[in-house]
């Protein structure tokens, strides 16, 4: 996986860096449009900005191929896995 890091924004998702500082200045710049409006109160969404490293994933594996309906199918199956 090339982005090992994530900031989460509530109003937009996740977003994926490379590095931990660019993750960090990502989640400040969110926090900063929160501030912008502050002279109106605490918005509860700012508590959910967040930045971290990402430490697994999930990821497919096949279990083998079977008969489904008169047809040979490929069985999958999901895991985490390490990043």
């Amino acid at each position: 996986m090339k982005h090992k890091y994530f900031a989460y924004d509530p109003d937009d998702g996740i977003e994926t860096f490379n590095g931990a500082s660019e993750a960090e200045d990502f989640a400040k710049k969110i926090i900063a449009r929160y501030d912008e409006g502050a002279h109106e109160g605490w918005d509860e969404m700012v508590s959910f900005v967040f930045w971290g490293e990402i430490k697994q994933r999930a990821t497919e594996f096949k279990t083998g191929i079977v008969e489904f309906e008169g047809e040979m199918v490929e069985c999958v199956d999901y895991k985490l896995e390490n990043v």
